[in-house]
């Protein structure tokens, strides 16, 4: 039922608007695997929705590639030490008033970020253009305005590139150019910028997407690994994107039989080197912990390198394996690995699971929606889920918090319900190489590898250099 679903979509897209659009110089189509669960940024917990709140909100403040902070809807700010109040002066054209209503409703209102920012108390505004911000407790202003940063705080106003136009749930999103937004951010220079009309269509098949691609009816979709050889590949851009995510199996760290020696046991006997060439087309790097490598620079590699990279040892894996706790006993229990059905996910897991078992542990599939395995795991189900990360911003940090943050379990981010104190502590002192040199000596997880992204490009959609960061 699906299957004929998706054809009729596809059909009643390339027939029924192929003239319409096809010629529209001013209408470009991107698609998205998933449709977003959320237009609202408070609610948002996956990178379909952040990007939709990316394209229709803005950020008082943005993070670059080095965790340094810059002002977007912020002109400028004071960090008093003593009073610990931020004092945060506007841009022409948002008001104070503005800020103050977004912030409280994420301050108030029930979400899965909710408790990250527990410690903001909004103050009256000093005027039209100032917002003064409290931070309790040991928030200092630098986390701050990391927090204020992130798709949860986005201002949720009219102050994104777009507005929505509509929404055919499981369908397409139509968006059109916010014309406030060159009002509020007059300095950019809007030519070839961002296209009039966006419309982004959601294909959960990359095949699908290549027949749309063909037709001109799709400016851009992402690849999945077996399909970057396709003929079309050939002769259209590819855009690639390194170190946005990792890949990892949560081990469920609740269960006492999974102690150190056990997850030492699970991380040794995964081939990832032959995975990755065999499976990924490599398409994928390693990690130091749950860090991409493209995350670190190379005097940092040179130095750590050798002593993170995981390593791939089956007789040791056995022998880790014999000194858990629960062995003997826990080879003749049934455990369950977790992953999501689709096409891309079943090589990847499949190999993984395969790798698990040969150790001679009973481990039963169970193949899940992603809403459910999600929400499941975020209840504390399953032994073994295999999941992907997407980081909310571009630093080596956003691999370690919230994931293996002691209070944000579950949904929240920590999926394998990790406790850690000491963790906890070097990971808000942002030391990156101490809290590594936990994670790998302690292995919460299968540390596995961060996939790169591909994406094929129309000559139609290259011209736009502000939108490869929406794909």
């Amino acid at each position: 039922m699906k299957t004929l679903s998706l054809i009729l979509i596809l059909l009643s897209l390339l027939f029924c608007s192929e003239q319409n659009t096809s010629t529209d110089p001013n209408l470009v189509k991107i698609s998205y695997a998933t449709d977003p669960s959320t237009l609202d940024p408070i609610q948002t917990t996956d990178l379909v929705s952040e990007k939709l709140v990316k394209l229709l909100h803005s950020s008082l403040f943005d993070m670059d590639d080095k965790g340094k902070i810059s002002g977007k809807i912020a002109k400028s700010w004071n960090w008093n030490f003593r009073t610990k109040i931020l004092e945060i002066e506007l841009i022409p054209g948002i008001s104070s008033e503005e800020i103050k209503i977004s912030l409280s409703r994420l301050l108030q209102t029930k979400g899965p970020r909710k408790e990250a920012y527990k410690d903001i108390e909004i103050l009256e505004s000093k005027s039209s253009s100032k917002i003064l911000l409290h931070l309790r407790g040991n928030l200092n202003d630098q986390d701050a305005l990391r927090l204020l940063s992130l798709p949860a705080s986005f201002i949720s106003s009219d102050t994104g590139p777009y507005q929505l136009k509509s929404w055919k749930r499981g369908n397409s999103l139509s968006l059109v150019f916010n014309p406030r937004y060159k009002l509020i951010f007059p300095n950019i220079n809007y030519e070839n910028y961002l296209p009039d009309k966006l419309e982004i269509l959601i294909i959960p098949q990359s095949t699908s997407g290549i027949f749309l691609f063909t037709k001109g009816q799709l400016h851009s979709l992402k690849l999945s690994d077996f399909l970057l050889n396709h003929p079309i590949t050939k002769i259209n851009k590819i855009y690639s994107k390194k170190g946005r995510s990792v890949q990892y199996v949560a081990i469920n760290n609740t269960n006492p039989c999974y102690d150190k020696f056990f997850r030492e046991a699970l991380n040794l006997v995964i081939p990832r080197d032959k995975i990755i060439s065999q499976i990924l087309e490599n398409q994928a790097e390693l990690t130091l912990g749950p860090v991409p490598l493209s995350k670190f620079d190379e005097d940092f590699l040179n130095k750590h390198k050798s002593r993170f990279l995981p390593k791939t040892n089956f007789s040791l894996a056995k022998e880790y394996l014999s000194k858990s706790l629960c062995f003997p006993k826990i080879m003749n229990v049934e455990l369950e690995f977790r992953m999501r059905a689709d096409d891309e996910n079943q090589s990847k897991g499949r190999a993984v699971l395969e790798s698990i078992r040969s150790l001679g542990l009973k481990v039963k599939l169970i193949a899940m929606e992603k809403s459910s395995l999600y929400k499941e795991n975020g209840i504390g189900l399953g032994d073994f889920t295999f999941l992907t990360w997407y980081a909310d911003y571009n630093s080596a940090s956003a691999f370690l918090f919230p994931l293996f943050d002691s209070t944000r379990l579950g949904n929240a981010g920590n999926r394998a319900f990790y406790k850690n104190l000491e963790l906890d502590q070097l990971i808000q002192e942002g030391d990156i190489l101490s809290s590594i040199e936990i994670l790998t000596k302690e292995k919460p997880w299968i540390f596995l590898w961060s996939i790169q992204e591909n994406y094929l490009i129309a000559p139609k959609l290259i011209r736009y250099r502000g939108i490869e960061e929406y794909l």
